[in-house]
């Protein structure tokens, strides 16, 4: 089953920039996961440091992990995240215009 077949794909394949949107997509990704890890380097964010963190709090919360789940909700800033969608969309269709005016 090709990436054609997905829905979010249908709706928004027409605006990936280039002749092959697959290997955009993939380039994409890959960008992104390379400034990820070397920002988990940088911070020496690892699976075992997380897991030894937040298992001292969970271990700390002692069965209230609702409140922990209530917090981590609150904490989350949703304006940012949508503005950040936004940016990115603004982006992805001014690269699409100038790679079809090129």
């Amino acid at each position: 089953m090709g990436i054609q077949a997905n829905p979010a794909y249908n709706a928004v394949g027409d605006l990936i920039p280039g002749e092959n949107k697959e290997e955009f997509i993939d380039q994409s990704f890959n960008a992104a996961g390379e400034w990820m890890d070397n920002l988990s380097q940088k911070l020496g964010v690892t699976p075992e440091t997380l897991s030894k963190k937040l298992g001292g709090f969970i271990e700390l919360a002692d069965g209230k992990l609702d409140y922990l789940a209530a917090f981590l909700d609150g904490s989350t800033n949703f304006f940012e995240h949508t503005g950040i969608q936004t940016v990115a969309r603004k982006l992805i269709i001014q690269a699409n215009k100038e790679v079809s005016n090129g």
